[in-house]
């Protein structure tokens, strides 16, 4: 039980969710939250759902369509706006002899309750949640696919998510053992710490031995704002901003990467993807080559098959057929995506943004950067790119002065209309454009000095080979968040690191569980949780691997959701529904 198993995870999530299948025995028909579908992938499949009685599965959408059964369940998002839809579905086939179930995730609100009240549907259907927990998107990285929690905690400040946070933590020890050590980073990641002490407390946990964690380090999004501003250039970071990967998987609709007609789901994961897990850290500047050696090594196992003379080698090749299918679909796969991204990379404009974003990392050039800026809300480029390098050049600054931004905002205006005044608002209260003096005013200057986010200039990265965590972001930065993970642990603990520690928005946190909480300790590879609060990138996930290869450290790295650059902006703007 000690040693830290997904699998264990997903089989709660499923016992959970056929507990909630449960509460209306017999045939049903199955509705499900858009943001919901892939999720749910991980924890139960179609077959495995048709099981638990459900007759038919339908998108939570705004029209409602035939039922098969006079009984139906709701998996849907506590937030209003679902409420509406399933208000809307549920009153257009009201009949009082049918069975109604709305099951909310990650739990009921009183908001959503009462929202349901007011529309009539009192006493008319059941109501109860599914805690969905942390999805295993991979064999080391979890996800609570809480979509919209930076903006909903840190723009709109509505804090009820951090309980699940809190939540899922706890959980963990209940099924991993207890964790002994807990650090800090930020203003809702102490608040957090603070709930699991209280849940927590009294808790018996299982004698282990050998527990799953030695240390867990909550990293708060705010406390690192550059990194998810930054183009990612690590293979599953760059399919994630050109295809957009959802709880772990992408849609190919290109022809030309499927080699068919419609779409083609692949679950980016290592273990059902081998392929995948070789090239998913990888630079992708070194990703064809080594799909190009793949390719011929494949091609290499096909000509043995052929040449098989003896009964044994041809049933051994027999049996490896299955793999080197499943290879060379997945191959293709790949390499038609390196191709479509290889065609987008070579365009001018990806090009130049690459190059103004390392600029303005290294804070070089700054005149430049600002030209380039200007020029592409002018031309209207893409207005989630000039917003996102405007608030990079922001966070880099510490703060951009007040005239500067009423100067960019007019000329976005002008572009692109003045419905953005409100993003340019909810982009400020998010804390991604920085205006003036504040607390961070000379943040990223005095981080970047003390975490050596930046190389030197003499140093050599080689992409292919790499020696540090900036690979990450082709040498020219390092995550903030990583250099602070990593800081805490060589210094196991806060101390002699207060010259950085003074710029997390928040402060820091140290504790150590209860006593007889923390039993345990165990030898063998040490294992550390780290979790983003607020969302994480795919390069954050691949330096930590990096680090943890170098510091003989396994990482599990768990989120709230994970972002990509556009996500991050676009979530504040004026029309988001």
């Amino acid at each position: 039980m000690s040693a830290f198993d997904v699998g264990r995870l997903r089989m709660e999530a499923r016992h959970d969710f056929v507990d909630v299948l449960k509460k209306i025995p017999g045939p049903k028909d199955l509705f499900i939250d858009p943001e919901l579908m892939k999720p749910l992938n991980h924890v139960a499949g179609a077959a495995f759902i048709r099981e638990q009685g459900v007759e038919k599965m339908y998108k939570l959408e705004g029209t409602s369509p035939a039922q098969a059964t006079n009984s139906r369940i709701y998996l849907a998002r506590s937030e209003i706006d679902r409420c509406r839809t399933l208000a809307a579905h549920i009153k257009k086939n009201n009949d009082p002899s049918w069975k109604t179930l709305v099951a909310f995730v990650p739990r009921k609100t009183a908001a959503c309750e009462t929202y349901l009240e007011e529309e009539g549907l009192y006493g008319r259907i059941q109501t109860t949640e599914w805690h969905l927990d942390l999805i295993p998107i991979d064999d080391d990285l979890l996800s609570l696919e809480l979509k919209s929690f930076y903006r909903r905690v840190f723009v709109d400040r509505d804090q009820t998510w951090l309980h699940d946070v809190a939540f899922s933590l706890t959980k963990i020890q209940q099924l991993f053992g207890p964790i002994s050590t807990f650090y800090a980073v930020g203003e809702m990641s102490k608040k957090i710490d603070r709930m699991v002490d209280v849940m927590t407390s009294g808790m018996k946990f299982f004698d282990s031995t050998g527990k799953s964690f030695d240390t867990v380090i909550l990293v708060d999004r705010k406390c690192d704002l550059v990194t998810p501003l930054c183009s990612q250039v690590v293979y599953q970071g760059v399919v994630d901003d050109v295809f957009r990967v959802e709880s772990g998987f992408v849609d190919f609709s290109d022809q030309a990467i499927t080699g068919k007609t419609g779409t083609v789901t692949l679950q980016m994961n290592a273990t059902s993807d081998p392929i995948f897990a070789e090239i998913r850290d990888r630079h992708f500047s070194s990703v064809s080559a080594h799909l190009g050696r793949r390719v011929r090594e494949l091609d290499s196992s096909y000509k043995r098959g052929k040449g098989a003379s003896s009964v044994d080698d041809m049933r051994s090749f027999v049996k490896e057929l299955g793999g080197l299918k499943q290879q060379h679909r997945a191959l293709a796969l790949h390499i038609g995506a390196c191709e479509a991204i290889g065609k987008r990379k070579s365009d001018e404009n990806f090009e130049r943004v690459l190059a103004t974003e390392h600029a303005l990392v290294e804070n070089a050039d700054e005149r430049r950067c600002v030209d380039y800026i200007e020029e592409m809300i002018q031309r209207q480029v893409s207005a989630v790119t000039e917003l996102r390098l405007l608030c990079l050049y922001s966070q880099t600054v510490g703060g951009l002065k007040s005239k500067v931004v009423d100067s960019f905002r007019r000329l976005f205006l002008h572009s692109h209309g003045y419905e953005h005044m409100l993003t340019f608002y909810n982009l400020k209260r998010a804390g991604l454009l920085l205006e003036g003096s504040s607390g961070a005013t000379k943040a990223y200057s005095a981080l970047k000095r003390k975490l050596q986010l930046v190389p030197r200039l003499s140093d050599q990265y080689d992409l292919n080979e790499p020696t540090d965590m900036g690979y990450v972001f082709s040498g020219a930065y390092t995550p903030i968040s990583c250099r602070v993970v990593e800081s805490v642990l060589r210094h196991l603990g806060w101390l002699g690191l207060e010259e950085v520690t003074r710029y997390m928005p928040g402060g820091v946190s140290a504790r150590t569980a209860r006593e007889g909480a923390a039993a345990g300790g165990g030898g063998g590879l040490k294992t550390v949780l780290v979790f983003f609060v607020g969302g994480c990138t795919y390069s954050e996930v691949s330096a930590l691997r990096f680090l943890g290869s170098r510091m003989k450290i396994r990482f599990v790295i768990a989120t709230t959701n994970v972002v990509r650059a556009e996500s991050f902006i676009s979530a504040n703007f004026h029309n988001r529904k």
